[in-house]
């Protein structure tokens, strides 16, 4: 019997943007336990991992940008069903700078979003290993991303 713990993995986006100079990156709200935390979800086959994280931001905090092509990094955590059972889960990251923040969007109803300095956004949230990944972010991941808005995102984001 296999004792070792398989992980289920998410991809989330880590929406950012420029301050005067300062880089501040944007946390949403989970829809239950209201707790800080970055958009993610569970791979979309048709849009990859990248394209993933792009839409779970789209849905959970109303922001189009362009997003990276490559995961950032990752961070690990305890995902918690809805039957309050507890997997262990990955997620990959992917830096998405924000160019557009919308007053309507899928779960406006039901999240918070909110922009934070790295340093603030890893007090924020209450996932150790998410305040971990947001401690140690590198200046290069504040930088133009490789890859500009695809066509399938600005039709998703125009049809809701």
């Amino acid at each position: 019997m296999n004792t070792r713990a398989r992980f289920v993995e998410q991809f989330a986006a880590l929406p950012w943007r420029m301050v005067d100079s300062h880089p501040e990156v944007l946390l949403v709200t989970s829809r239950i336990s209201r707790k800080w935390l970055l958009p993610k979800g569970w791979l979309i086959n048709s849009l990859g991992p990248a394209g993933t994280a792009e839409r779970e931001a789209y849905e959970e905090a109303g922001i189009l940008g362009e997003v990276s092509a490559q995961p950032i990094g990752s961070f690990r955590y305890f995902k918690v069903s809805g039957r309050n059972e507890k997997r262990p889960a990955q997620a990959m990251v992917f830096g998405l700078r924000v160019t557009e923040m919308l007053n309507q969007w899928p779960e406006a109803h039901q999240r918070h979003r909110a922009w934070f300095s790295p340093s603030d956004a890893a007090e924020a949230v209450s996932e150790p290993t998410l305040a971990a990944f947001l401690r140690t972010l590198p200046e290069a991941v504040f930088c133009d991303t490789s890859r500009t808005m695809p066509a399938h995102v600005a039709q998703w984001a125009a049809a809701e």
